[in-house]
């Protein structure tokens, strides 16, 4: 049997009763959330954010916003999924074409439309994205630190050409994904 000292004195314990007592006194929650990062991995208590939303595909070389994430007070917003996609009710022939560039979705902070820019930035990689990225079934993973303080603005863009029709049946699809974090 494998034994634990617990101490410099002492008795000696067994794995079990070693992690018993850990799970007893908290010490293994505790020591836990203090060393992995909170970017990559949520608290206990946190509030998953899952916003989506759809278009009517908008007018050709018009950038529109499909989807606003504004961070409350009190906390911040980590990024750790997207999702973009293009459907059509149109039978016959595809629409569009993954990579073509006749839709630019943009991921951005700050950055209403219509106003210069002073402040705000568009995320890196997450511009001019001419594919779909994530699924009904998961969104498409973003790694990195992605964090984004109060009152922040997140917003998904996106900007189609002549080949798309505009209008219904063709529809665009944005998501975020991540969860709020307490701010300090």
């Amino acid at each position: 049997m494998q034994v634990l000292r617990n101490g410099l004195s002492g008795p000696p314990q067994t794995l079990v009763t070693g992690a018993d007592n850990l799970m007893r006194n908290g010490a293994g929650l505790q020591q836990d959330s203090a060393v992995l990062p909170f970017w990559l991995f949520p608290k206990s208590n946190t509030q998953f954010v899952q916003k989506m939303a759809s278009i009517p595909a908008p007018a050709a070389a018009t950038p529109t916003q499909v989807l606003l994430l504004s961070v409350p007070p009190g906390f911040r917003f980590i990024l750790r999924g997207i999702r973009q996609e293009f459907n059509t009710g149109t039978g016959g022939g595809p629409v569009w074409v993954a990579g073509s560039g006749d839709i630019l979705w943009t991921i951005d902070v700050d950055l209403p439309i219509g106003v210069p820019a002073i402040s705000g930035f568009a995320l890196a990689d997450l511009a001019n994205m001419a594919e779909a990225r994530g699924s009904a079934i998961a969104p498409w993973p973003v790694e990195g630190y992605n964090v984004f303080d109060e009152y922040m603005d997140i917003r998904y863009k996106v900007t189609t050409t002549a080949n798309i029709p505009a209008g219904a049946p063709n529809y665009i699809t944005c998501g975020l994904f991540g969860w709020w974090e307490k701010a300090l």
